[in-house]
């Protein structure tokens, strides 16, 4: 038998050692929804153990209030695809609440009180938010669920000091077909909701929202996540 050129024997070799990892994903079942949404919250050294639960509890509450499950029941008939990262500078994102399938009243209940109850998994040092969206961006792609949409609703109070990074990753995430959407929380920088706005949202229908401090997140989370939900067809960047 004829020997193969040596390159080509290790592309044969590559082919056949990855045709297990390829049949294996594409045996896997992927459970369709109608978006898949990635909560990124921020743990930065900025955020202190009280901000820190009123932004878990902020997500509790959202997901408990009756408008918002409406409109999961009259825009997602397929039910939403949710997870939760915790991120800031000096280490890499954690998955802190891994992947749930949101269609039904027993499913939102269980979410609601794992966000309560959801523990810090660490104080980072600055706020990384090209670093989030990059993590974000594999826990989409990485997931079991398949949807028209795929969404990180990432909120933070800082982040404007690394703006290359920033803007590479915000277009790396869009050419994945991934949106960004932002929450600025305005107690430590006056000027976060234009960074937002100018380097970090990107993609289908992306929009920023303010909050001016942390006693204001909860009440500017649930109209974030109503729009993200029920895709409205409203100005690109809500003021």
């Amino acid at each position: 038998m004829p020997r193969l050129p040596a390159f080509l024997g290790r592309c044969v070799l590559v082919s056949l050692l990855a045709a297990p990892l390829f049949l294996s994903r594409e045996a896997q079942a992927e459970t369709k929804v109608d978006l898949e949404l990635l909560l990124a919250v921020d743990v930065s050294a900025s955020v202190d153990e009280g901000e820190y639960r009123l932004q878990a509890q902020g997500l509790a509450a959202a997901f408990r209030d009756p408008s918002l499950r409406e409109a999961i029941r009259r825009a997602a008939p397929n039910g939403v695809a949710v997870a939760v990262i915790q991120w800031a500078g000096g280490r890499a994102p954690v998955l802190a609440i891994d992947w749930s399938h949101l269609s039904g009243e027993r499913s939102l209940d269980t979410l609601a009180a794992r966000l309560e109850g959801m523990e810090r998994l660490f104080v980072g040092s600055d706020t990384w938010l090209g670093q989030a969206v990059e993590f974000g961006v594999r826990q989409l792609l990485g997931n079991n669920f398949a949807a028209r949409r795929q969404v990180i609703d990432l909120s933070g109070d800082g982040g404007s000091e690394a703006i290359g990074l920033t803007r590479r990753a915000r277009d790396t995430a869009v050419a994945a077909g991934v949106t960004i959407n932002g929450l600025a929380i305005e107690s430590e920088d006056p000027g976060l909701f234009r960074f937002f706005q100018e380097n970090l949202i990107g993609g289908p229908g992306a929009f920023a929202v303010r909050a001016g401090g942390y006693n204001d997140f909860a009440d500017v989370m649930l109209r974030k996540l109503l729009r993200e939900i029920g895709e409205r067809p409203v100005a690109e960047v809500v003021r």
